[in-house]
């Protein structure tokens, strides 16, 4: 942990250091002003997941709801990768058929810009982390020292649906509570001491952009196994191949329960698809079981889920996926103690708890009678509460920035 520790500091040194040398180059510069507010959405973006992906056009639907007219600018470490992100979201929306103004916003409301401008953010300017969580990374460093600038400068800042966790380090605690503590309003996506207003995930918030993906007839397993970093309580793995024999004992017993035919494999993490895709179709072999490997586009993925009769997801917006599109999923966490896709359920209210992969469980828990699954009457009732918390967050943001903009700026 102290090697941990300072690995981290020196890492959040660096960020540091970066974000001064933008600050000095943005002295006296700002972002061009048009009607107030814009919305300035931060997150794990130049990274991003397809679970970011829905994350980001669930949170620019709540936007939009409270203020069509209003601009939102992703803030990105790889601005080519987030610029094919937007113009896959509006294809999404596009596909959909019933969504033209959605698609009209994603191409004409939405700019993609470098993490250079955040120092040129004050008056007029909302940051929104959205998209990935709050864990165990000097990025979290960096995020606080973007708000402490920003609300100098007269900004507001909100925190819609991001993750809690993993945070085992103390630096990386109190980098945490600053933030959630410096925000202007907080939701998260699973409960916390934190903070008292959690909600769904933002991706459920598309729903009706991705439901006409579910389709009634089906059949086939879809399986998602991660690749799983050390610091979730994986084994140090020199190669994939080491690690791919620490899944196949751990996982042994899922060759009980899978289907003998019709098994797709797929990952939602594009950029790290290889680790995923890899492990999954070896696991699969030992196994004895042909799969079909699905690209790891949004498409692909809900066309592969939404005609899939069950499916076994480890990644958490995997889970979630398969859940909206109506698998009879088996979740499996990954994280020892229990993690995100525990939080998922609980939240969820479902009887059977996910899978471990550190805890033992014993087939005979997870037959497929067992799985769960979300119908869509329990979606849209959920999705109601949900759009709720979210719209008066932002428009509780919004108040807040008006009462900002009359104050007098502090450089």
């Amino acid at each position: 942990m102290k090697l941990l520790d300072v690995k981290l500091r020196i890492k959040a040194l660096i960020k540091w250091l970066r974000w001064r040398w933008h600050c000095l180059r943005a002295t006296g510069k700002h972002m061009p002003r048009g009607t107030y507010p814009v919305f300035y959405v931060a997150g794990w973006y130049g990274t991003e997941t397809a679970g970011d992906k829905l994350i980001l056009l669930g949170i620019a639907q709540q936007i939009w709801a409270v203020n069509p007219k209003a601009s939102i600018v992703l803030i990105t470490s790889n601005i080519y990768y987030s610029v094919s992100s937007i113009n896959e979201l509006a294809s999404l929306a596009s596909s959909s058929g019933s969504h033209p103004e959605l698609v009209s916003q994603l191409l004409n409301q939405v700019e993609v810009r470098g993490d250079f401008i955040v120092p040129r953010l004050g008056k007029g300017d909302i940051l929104i982390f959205g998209g990935g969580p709050i864990m165990d990374d000097a990025t979290l460093f960096l995020w606080l020292c973007w708000v402490k600038r920003l609300h100098r400068r007269g900004g507001v800042s909100g925190i819609l649906g991001c993750g809690w966790g993993p945070l085992r380090l103390k630096l990386t605690r109190r980098w945490a509570q600053e933030l959630v503590d410096a925000a202007d309003g907080t939701i998260l996506r699973q409960h916390s001491n934190m903070v008292t207003t959690t909600s769904l995930d933002p991706s459920f918030l598309t729903w009706p952009i991705i439901r006409h993906y579910r389709s009634d007839r089906r059949n086939g397993t879809a399986i998602n196994i991660r690749f799983v970093p050390k610091q979730y309580g994986a084994p140090p793995a020199k190669n994939i191949n080491q690690q791919i024999t620490w899944l196949e004992d751990k996982l042994s017993w899922l060759q009980t329960i899978v289907p003998l035919s019709g098994v797709s494999i797929f990952s939602t993490h594009e950029l790290d698809q290889e680790g995923d895709l890899k492990t999954t179709a070896t696991l699969m072999s030992h196994f004895k079981k042909n799969v079909d490997m699905t690209p790891p586009t949004l498409h692909d993925i809900l066309s592969l889920l939404g005609h899939s009769q069950f499916s076994i997801a480890m990644r958490y917006h995997g889970a979630i996926i398969s859940l909206l599109m109506g698998c009879k999923v088996l979740g499996i966490d990954y994280n020892k103690g229990g993690g995100k896709l525990s939080f998922l359920y609980n939240d969820l209210g479902f009887s059977t708890p996910p899978a471990s992969l550190f805890d033992g469980d014993s087939p005979n828990n997870y037959q497929i009678e067992n799985w769960n699954t979300l119908d869509t009457e329990t979606i849209e009732v959920s999705l109601i509460s949900a759009e709720k918390t979210y719209q008066k967050l932002v428009e509780s943001l919004v108040e807040k920035l008006k009462e900002n903009i009359t104050k007098p700026r502090i450089r």
